[in-house]
């Protein structure tokens, strides 16, 4: 059975004590990317739909606008032609 070699460079790495320090900061800082990409996501969802609800809220006070200024409008209408009637 023959031995695997290393090169000598990744033999002083694997041997160096320190290792374990700079592998947990790695993970780290791989969560904490992962945590701020999660919450940049969330908040361009939560902004996506706070623009449109406000822009169904504001069709919806435009529809509401138009339908009075046509109320409105009949309402004239009826008035002038009670008005002409009478004449």
């Amino acid at each position: 059975m023959t031995e695997d070699h290393y090169p000598e460079w990744a033999q002083t790495i694997c041997s160096w004590k320190y290792l374990w320090v700079v592998e947990l900061a790695l993970l780290l800082a791989i969560i904490i990317l992962i945590i701020t990409a999660c919450r940049f996501y969330f908040q361009m969802k939560e902004a996506e739909r706070f623009l449109k609800e406000d822009e169904e809220a504001g069709s919806d006070a435009a529809k509401q606008a138009r339908k009075n200024k046509t109320e409105r409008t009949k309402a004239g209408n009826e008035a002038g032609k009670s008005e002409r009637q009478r004449r």
